[in-house]
């Protein structure tokens, strides 16, 4: 194992939290979702090397610390939402665990080709130590999720985790544009700093453009199709912030937030981040019309800005060589033959063993259904399915106005807000790949549990003081 420069610090200052102030374990844990590219230790496992995340780090130690104080203090824990919730999380992690017999039972009958033009990594199926790691991390997503849930049942502390996520977002961004500028200033990137994981799918830092004289923007992220998951949900609160009337961290500070989002988006030349925004602006204007938001001023500012990327894309070859290369032409290329490949074995896959598929973390596909169905079957497709649906159908239920005032309510604006967010963060992640081994997907699903939960314990707030008032 060796300790990367910037991890020997972490490391440091985690101890000394976890010690001394724990509760700044989780700030840390979610300050750091999206710096997956940043590891604090690199391991060789398993024949290949990888690196040990930061943010699973500051996690694994909040939970350790003040896991069992968080199950005995919640009343959100014994809500029936959560704990429906909880048990269908419960219900696809029994399937991933039976899953895990497949490969065991195939024992070697079974090809696993690598859908890679040129790769060699085919081989026979069996079990491996992949198997195991691929479990831990959807094992800590799913615990993560739990227990963001959980923290973030009082709503003051709901708030506060969005204004730290929202400002993770901000210093992201502009390393994103630090990198932009390095490049074309021809100075050397400081890849050290937070691109120090030594995992291959961790190299997205160096991807170019050689042809059109441009980089591929993935500032801490391993790569700038994760870095564009994680900013499309960021531009989901940022827009909420800006144009729902509820501001996060301030007026100025919300603005940016929203710009550098976009603007880290476009320079991404990421096909996730591009059909990210395309999806992005129709549902937001649905979330905000919902909030009885969408006026002319929210209206005026999404036509000025399409009018002028349409105005930039006409008159720059650049723009236009730029969409032809990452939209239009890239179904020509090798990646959407990899990624299209991927998809036709994983039906494959889930053809010949259709109830458990063919073991959690056996076969790589870059979407999320086929992934599901490759390697838990149809029985993990629908016991995730119906974790999804409980997550959105408790959303939806939490959007109810406050009829007798005729006024939006704080559970109405947030349960919006992530209802937006979630939908994004699953056609993302069915454009892109199931990114369970990062912490954004399972921070949302968090948020999203804890909406209902914020609302009931923000209305029985309510009646208690009013029982005191009134004694």
């Amino acid at each position: 194992m060796e300790i990367t420069p910037i991890g020997g610090i972490l490391i440091a200052l985690a101890i000394v939290l976890f010690l001394f102030k724990p509760d700044l374990l989780y700030w840390c844990m979610v300050f750091s979702l999206p710096f997956s590219a940043t590891s604090v230790a690199n391991v060789d496992f398993a024949g290949s090397r990888s690196g040990i995340q930061v943010g699973i780090v500051f996690g694994s130690l909040w939970i350790l610390r003040e896991g069992s104080t968080l199950l005995k203090k919640s009343n959100t824990w014994h809500s029936e939402h959560i704990q429906t919730s909880v048990r269908r999380l419960r219900f696809f992690m029994f399937v991933v665990a039976l899953s895990l017999a497949m490969p065991l039972w195939i024992n070697g009958r079974l090809t696993v080709e690598c859908p890679d033009l040129g790769c060699t990594d085919s081989g026979p199926l069996g079990f491996s130590a992949r198997h195991v790691t691929q479990t831990i991390y959807l094992t800590y997503g799913v615990i993560i999720a739990i227990f963001i849930a959980l923290r973030n049942s009082d709503l003051l502390e709901f708030k506060k985790t969005v204004r730290v996520f929202l400002a993770s977002s901000i210093f992201v961004s502009f390393w994103g544009f630090l990198q932009w500028y390095c490049y074309r200033a021809g100075v050397s990137y400081p890849a050290f700093i937070f691109n120090n994981s030594a995992s291959e799918s961790a190299k997205g830092y160096l991807e170019d453009l050689s042809d059109l004289g441009l980089t591929r923007i993935s500032s801490v992220a391993t790569e700038p199709s994760m870095l564009s998951q994680y900013m499309v949900i960021a531009g989901v609160f940022a827009v909420f912030a800006v144009f729902g009337g509820r501001i996060v961290i301030s007026k100025l500070w919300d603005r940016v937030a929203l710009g550098a989002a976009v603007l880290v988006l476009l320079l991404s030349t990421s096909s996730t981040a591009y059909a990210g925004l395309v999806i992005l602006v129709p549902a937001s204007m649905f979330g905000l019309w919902y909030l009885k938001k969408l006026g002319l001023r929210p209206l005026a500012i999404g036509g000025v800005t399409m009018f002028t990327l349409y105005v930039v894309y006409a008159g720059s070859s650049l723009a236009h060589e730029v969409a032809d290369t990452m939209i239009f032409s890239k179904a020509e290329g090798y990646s959407a033959f990899g990624r299209f490949n991927s998809l036709l074995l994983a039906f494959g896959y889930f053809r010949t063993f259709p109830i458990l598929g063919i073991g959690w973390g056996s076969a790589p596909s870059y979407d999320l259904a086929l992934k599901l169905l490759s390697n838990t079957g149809i029985l993990g497709l629908l016991t995730f399915g119906l974790f999804v649906t409980t997550t959105f159908a408790g959303l939806w239920r939490s959007m109810a106005w406050n009829a007798p005032q005729k006024r939006m309510s704080e559970r109405a604006y947030w349960a919006c807000c992530l209802l937006v967010a979630t939908f994004m963060l699953i056609v993302t992640n069915e454009i892109s790949g199931f990114a369970f081994v990062y912490g954004h997907p399972w921070f949302v699903f968090g948020l999203a549990l804890a909406v209902p939960g914020v609302a009931n314990l923000t209305l029985a707030s309510r009646r208690q003081e009013l029982r005191t008032a009134s004694s």
